[in-house]
């Protein structure tokens, strides 16, 4: 890319009015994680999954969350002072799954699926459950892949009906991918 090319296409990229998020929604992503929250997030995990390196499955957490709350919270605060989650809590176990019905004898028959641990989950869990309040503010409505609640047939609808006035009111379209 020459130059000019490139300063006009960094010069359009500075002019797109992007969604921000106001200063009270910042201010929710960036409050402290609460226990409140935590809970929540252990309560709607699902049962009877394996267990990632740590080997405790999400029912551990469930049953014996009062006695481990103080250390998860310590353990949480210490990773928000610090910005940085320790290695072996970041670390996973791949496990390859047989598709039903797939012959064991080739490798194409199995699917890989990583196992993280538990805690990792709660805490994705419960900063996903923050953002996704949020998106609906800072993600155009006509989004609809990847966002809770919204359906891309909802867009399929939309453009079956904007054909459809077309073709009423006689006015030529075309659509394009």
């Amino acid at each position: 890319m020459n130059p000019y090319t490139h300063h006009r296409l960094i010069h359009l990229i500075l002019k797109i009015n992007l969604p921000k998020l106001n200063d009270e929604q910042a201010a929710t992503l960036d409050s402290p994680l609460s226990s409140s929250e935590f809970y929540e997030a252990i309560q709607h995990l699902p049962d009877n999954k394996a267990p990632g390196p740590d080997g405790f499955p999400a029912e551990f957490y469930k049953e014996f969350w009062s006695v481990l709350k103080p250390s998860f919270l310590r353990m949480v605060a210490q990773i928000q002072n610090n910005h940085t989650i320790s290695p072996n809590m970041n670390s996973a176990n791949i496990s390859l799954l047989l598709k039903p019905g797939k012959d064991p004898t080739l490798p194409s028959s199995y699917r890989p699926i990583s196992l993280i641990n538990v805690d990792l989950k709660i805490i994705c869990k419960v900063l996903s459950s923050r953002f996704r309040k949020l998106t609906p503010s800072i993600i155009h409505p006509d989004q609809m892949g990847f966002i809770k609640g919204r359906l891309s047939a909802n867009n399929t609808h939309r453009l079956i009906n904007v054909i459809d006035y077309c073709f009423i009111v006689k006015l030529e379209t075309t659509v394009v991918p």
